[in-house]
């Protein structure tokens, strides 16, 4: 636990360095692109339990991954053109923020630069958006 480190740059790749397992090279164990490398990992941070990560980009969509870097899930973009954030799926703008629930394990929280915030349910892959 806390033996595992994320960098993220600015052309959407990701390093997974593993202390543990670390060899005198100083090596990440897995270099990996998210999103085609279009976007910034604006956010990320692994689970309660350390085995699952979630991203967020300047894309409208946050990543959730397993500890090893292999994409789980890619979250639903919302509609740009629903003036509504309530009506809509998803994000329309980048996210900034994310965050694992402390207590469920299936549920992520996303912000982002449209002004929502987001939980969503990992089981369903559906986003439980109430209006505040």
């Amino acid at each position: 636990s806390g033996s595992r480190l994320l960098v993220g740059t600015n052309n959407g790749t990701i390093r997974l360095y593993d202390f543990n397992g670390m060899d005198l090279s100083l090596q990440p164990f897995k270099t990996l692109t998210i999103q085609e490398g279009r976007y910034t990992i604006s956010s990320s941070t692994f689970s309660n339990s350390g085995d699952r990560i979630i991203l967020g980009t300047t894309s409208s969509q946050p990543v959730v991954l397993d500890r090893d870097g292999n994409q789980i899930i890619e979250f639903a973009k919302g509609d740009m053109y629903v003036t509504d954030m309530v009506h809509t799926d998803g994000h329309v703008a980048n996210v900034t923020s994310v965050d694992w629930h402390p207590f469920d394990r299936d549920l992520v929280l996303s912000g982002s630069a449209d002004g929502s915030v987001r939980v969503w349910d990992l089981i369903r892959c559906k986003t439980k958006f109430d209006k505040l």
